[in-house]
């Protein structure tokens, strides 16, 4: 939510979050939970391109780093890309 409120540290504090999830924890703080809060930035027509290419980039990162991780983004992203009601707004960015 810190995103969508403009805060510009947002992404900082999600590089402390562990990649991949701590199931022993009983609260998740790791990325794989975030991400389709991360990935409707790539596809949310009001966001701005600045904030849609930092999300993108540290969406690579993260994906470059951990198999298993850029393959539930990519799931993900298969599935948005999939839902005829996306075409548009898709085209439109």
């Amino acid at each position: 939510m810190a995103i969508y409120a403009g805060d510009e540290e947002a992404l900082k504090n999600l590089e402390r979050c562990r990649i991949n999830p701590d199931f022993t924890q009983t609260l998740r703080n790791d990325l794989e939970f975030y991400i389709p809060q991360l990935c409707s930035f790539l596809f949310d027509p009001n966001c701005t391109q600045e904030v849609s290419d930092e999300v993108f980039n540290f969406l690579m990162v993260a994906c470059s780093i951990n198999f298993f991780f850029s393959h539930r983004v990519w799931f993900f992203m298969q599935g948005q890309l999939s839902d005829k009601t996306l075409a548009p707004q898709i085209q439109n960015k």
